[in-house]
């Protein structure tokens, strides 16, 4: 039951790493448009988190800013 359960818990790790975001424009934003986009969203983010040296890109704020801007969100594994 122990051994079940540790390799569980290992697999449901390695997915939750193997995770990657995409953010897919619903407005016609253009490769620019998106790196400004992403630029301030971080910096919003790092103002919340009060941090910069994390993932930023995996917090909430920054998600929320960039569908604010237009951007649909897509997790892939």
């Amino acid at each position: 039951m122990k051994t079940t359960l540790l390799a569980l818990i290992t697999g449901l790790s390695l997915t939750a790493c193997a995770m990657t975001t995409e953010y897919v424009p619903t407005k016609g934003q253009s490769e620019a448009q998106f790196n400004r986009d992403k630029s301030e969203c971080l910096q919003v983010a790092s103002k919340y988190y009060g941090v910069t040296n994390n993932d930023l890109t995996q917090s909430d704020s920054y998600v929320v800013c960039l569908k604010s801007k237009g951007y649909d969100v897509k997790s892939k594994f």
